[in-house]
């Protein structure tokens, strides 16, 4: 049956409605296809009219989208996630968890062991002990930390902006990367326009409704 997925998705949002949310995350998770998850997944056109009916459930009772999956009533956007989007620094501690620090040119990222035994071992070595920053990408073996390039910067700059219902900002970009960047991601800007994938706003270009549903395909224009 068509759009068989749809019922049982528009009983569980009234179920996690009835407790009043003051944010919600409504991913779309992308996995491999022999992943034990696939089993049942809906065919694309299902996912999409889901995608759909989970947006206009939720901003209907005032629950704002301000980044592709997320939603929240005004004052209540996630601060933890905003730091991803807005290119800040965070500190991911446990397993596997990944951190970013702004203190290169363009940044740093690091990531944990994903073995408890490699875990506990690294965070009570002398070295991590000795010092109050020693969660800095200095003490960590070259596996695991990349400090970026300029080109790697600015990809994750506009993918994470792009994220954001706001957009990406033209002065926030020239702020970091100079008046240069704006040529420099104009081809990927004009072919998006081009497409309808993005809007200009007053401040710059944000997704449209047909760009956030393919957001994956408009951020392979803006790899640099």
């Amino acid at each position: 049956l068509p759009n068989q997925s749809l019922p049982e998705l528009k009983a569980d949002l009234e179920t996690a409605l009835s407790f009043s949310p003051k944010h919600m995350s409504a991913y779309c998770l992308t996995l491999p296809d022999n992943h034990v998850l696939q089993a049942g997944r809906p065919p694309e056109g299902e996912q999409v009219a889901m995608f759909e009916l989970v947006d206009q459930t939720l901003e209907n009772v005032g629950l704002k989208r301000y980044e592709i999956s997320n939603y929240a009533r005004p004052g209540f956007e996630s601060q933890h996630n905003l730091l991803y989007w807005t290119d800040q620094s965070f500190w991911g501690l446990g397993l596997s968890a990944h951190s970013y620090f702004k203190d290169s040119m363009w940044g740093t990222r690091f990531w944990n062991p994903r073995s408890l035994a490699d875990y506990e071992k690294q965070i009570l070595s002398p070295s991590f002990l000795a010092d109050e920053t020693s969660l800095a990408p200095r003490h960590l073996p070259k596996g695991q930390y990349e400090i970026l390039a300029r080109h790697s910067s600015l990809t994750d700059f506009c993918h994470t902006a792009l994220r954001q219902t706001k957009g990406l900002e033209k002065e926030k970009l020239i702020e970091k990367f100079s008046r240069d960047a704006l040529a420099e991601i104009q081809p990927a800007v004009e072919e998006s326009l081009k497409n309808q994938w993005l809007t200009e706003t007053e401040n710059g270009w944000a997704l449209t409704s047909k760009g956030l549903l393919l957001s994956n395909r408009v951020f392979e224009f803006f790899c640099f």
